[in-house]
C-alpha cells in the first residue's frame, strides 16, 4: 500500500480492545511525534508516567500531552540541538570521551 511504502514496516497489534501501531521508519516516527495532527493519548501517558495516581516525571517534552505546551517547550529547546551548536561542542565531546 501507499502508506507502507511511505512509512516503512508497520505492525498493528490488537490486545484487549486496544490497538497499537508499531512503526519502524525514523521519518514516520518523527512525523508522529512532532505533528499536532497526531494527539498523544492521555490515558496511555497517565499509565506510563503516573505512580500511585501521581505524575512522577512532571510535564516535559516526553510526557507532555497538551500539544500547545509541548510545542512551546520544543521551541525553547531547539537552539540547544541545532547543528552548528552541536558541531561547536564536538571538541568537548571528543575530549570527554577519551577520559
Amino acid at each position: 500500500t501507499l502508506f507502507r511504502s511511505c512509512a516503512g514496516r508497520v505492525v498493528r497489534v490488537n490486545v484487549l480492545h486496544n490497538v497499537t501501531i508499531i512503526v519502524s521508519s525514523p521519518e514516520t516516527i518523527k512525523e508522529f511525534l512532532m505533528s499536532p495532527q497526531y494527539k498523544k493519548d492521555k490515558l496511555v501517558y497517565e499509565k506510563m508516567y503516573g505512580v500511585f495516581g501521581e505524575r512522577c516525571l512532571g510535564f516535559g517534552l516526553v510526557t507532555e500531552t497538551d500539544n500547545d505546551r509541548w510545542y512551546k517547550q520544543r521551541r525553547i529547546m531547539d537552539p540547544a540541538f541545532s547543528r552548528p551548536y552541536l558541531i561547536g561542542l564536538m571538541g568537548v565531546f571528543n575530549e570527554k570521551a577519551e577520559v
